[in-house]
């Protein structure tokens, strides 16, 4: 397995800062991951709008942040 660089952002009525931190972010990382975690703001549209610009981010919504450890479990302890 050749080593990745993921980013994983777990959220939450983020739209102010979301766009500016995953652009900071995307052209270093493989990969993206965010998590929102209901969101009553516009966080998600701000995710899918990121999703649409950069191929390297995956996103999903949770119900309880407990959640996020099932989207990051295959990445732990590896390159």
């Amino acid at each position: 397995m050749v080593a990745q660089i993921v980013g994983i952002s777990l959220v939450r009525n983020e739209d102010i800062f979301i766009t500016q931190a995953i652009t900071n972010v995307a052209d270093f990382c493989d990969k993206i991951i965010i998590l929102d975690n209901l969101s009553t703001d516009n966080t998600w549209r701000e995710i899918e709008a990121l999703q649409a610009t950069f191929s390297n981010v995956e996103a999903y919504q949770i119900n309880d942040y407990r959640q996020s450890h099932n989207y990051i479990s295959d990445y732990v302890g590896t390159d």
